[in-house]
């Protein structure tokens, strides 16, 4: 509705509506501006926090589930990084993924049979790989400079999940 006010606000000949702050294209404008940045923010993240797992011969599988419909804005991000790689980014929220190939990038849709088995595929192969991400988290934190509250505003609790270095046995 905010962008309907919004390009209501900027057609030619148009009356504003009423008087109600709701209905102001100002307001509405600001409230896309912020849900913009909210979305570039949450872009961001998705590309800083991805952590493939290798399952199979040289594929690997991410699996997200971000606030906001990221996929196409981290996409060409994820192409360039690992173009040498089969892999698959599947958003769990929405039910959909992108799978690369040498070839391009598709939208892909799996059951939750299919994401389990690549799951435990991926961590039956990927042991010495969560095992070098938890040494690697070990050894970078100082515990005496611990600060909670600044880890937890720059690593969100909801992305903790999906990262092997937070479910560290060390």
């Amino acid at each position: 509705m905010m962008i309907l006010r919004y390009i209501e606000g900027h057609l030619p000949n148009r009356r504003r509506r009423s008087a109600q702050p709701n209905n102001d294209p100002v307001t509405a404008r600001l409230f896309i501006e912020k849900l913009a940045r909210k979305v570039r923010r949450e872009a961001h993240r998705v590309k800083g926090f991805v952590r493939f797992r290798q399952f199979g011969d040289n594929c690997f599988l991410a699996l997200i589930n971000p606030r906001y419909d990221v996929l196409p804005l981290v996409r060409h991000h994820f192409e360039a990084r690992f173009a040498d790689q089969k892999w698959i980014l599947y958003d769990t929220g929405r039910n959909y993924g992108l799978s690369y190939e040498s070839r391009g990038t598709k939208q892909v849709r799996l059951d939750a049979e299919e994401i389990a088995a690549f799951s435990n595929a991926a961590e039956s192969g990927d042991i010495l790989l969560e095992t070098l991400w938890q040494r690697y988290y070990a050894a970078t934190n100082i515990r005496q400079r611990k600060n909670r509250g600044l880890h937890v505003r720059m690593l969100p609790r909801r992305f903790w999940r999906y990262l092997p270095e937070k479910n560290s046995p060390l």
